[in-house]
């Protein structure tokens, strides 16, 4: 995981209070956030798919899956009708935010 000095508390506070900076060190952090979890529940949604696929369904891979974003679908089309049998999709989402601190003398 890339989790390094790039997201060390001291580059936070350097670059506070300039949104743009913050910003993008969020989007960043943000990120490889998802990519990490990604690792974790892409093969976990897998296991599921196989479950269910096991006991009767018919799931496929509807997109390629992306870092919080996996969808599968039954899709078939009957006597020329479509008909998505299950649905099944994963969003992961993740919220990053740093507080701009602001140093206050007391009043």
């Amino acid at each position: 995981m890339a989790i390094d000095e790039r997201f060390h508390l001291d580059q936070f506070l350097r670059i506070r209070g300039d949104a743009d900076a913050l910003e993008a060190v969020n989007a960043e952090l943000e990120k490889e956030v998802h990519k990490r979890l990604h690792e974790v529940v892409q093969p976990a949604v897998e296991e599921i798919v196989a479950r269910l696929n096991g006991v009767g369904h018919n799931l496929t891979l509807y997109y390629e899956p992306v870092p919080g974003d996996i969808g599968y679908r039954d899709d078939q089309t009957v006597d020329g009708r479509y008909s998505c049998k299950l649905r099944l999709g994963v969003d992961v989402v993740v919220s990053i935010g740093f507080a701009d601190t602001v140093d206050e003398e007391p009043a």
